[in-house]
């Protein structure tokens, strides 16, 4: 199993001065949870599509000695969408794989089930309202 992780928007309603993915909460950053949750269950392969702060977030992620790291550029960052940096993934999907947002916060648990789940396609959903710009399923 591989991870997928999309993190390469700007972040225009957070002021856009750093990449969301290096966006500290507490005493880690967005993408430390991410990684450290992957990496806790075994998942080492891991794809990650970059746009802005290219360079910055590579070289942040460098640290993670015990992950494999696949990067993919997406040049047209600021001018496309997930759906777009998901797009040139797909030539990583040639097997099983957890797809994430760089930018989004989850409990553990949550992603424990989805990687133990024994369905062939499973989803994380909160079911609530919401605003324009969430994600919505």
């Amino acid at each position: 199993m591989k991870a997928i992780i999309l993190a390469a928007g700007i972040g225009k309603r957070l002021g856009g001065k750093q990449a969301k993915c290096l966006l500290k909460l507490g005493e880690h950053r967005l993408i430390d949870y991410q990684l450290n949750s992957l990496s806790a269950l075994g998942i080492k392969d891991i794809v990650i599509v970059l746009g802005y702060q290219k360079e910055i977030v590579e070289e942040y992620i460098s640290k993670y000695s015990n992950l494999e790291f696949t990067i993919i550029h997406n040049p047209d960052y600021a001018d496309t969408n997930t759906a777009y940096s998901l797009y040139l993934a797909r030539g990583e999907m040639t097997d099983t794989f957890i797809y994430l947002n760089g930018d989004v916060l989850f409990d553990f648990e949550v992603l424990r089930q989805l990687v133990d789940s024994p369905a062939l396609n499973a989803l994380a959903i909160e079911k609530k309202v919401c605003a324009k710009e969430e994600v919505k399923v």
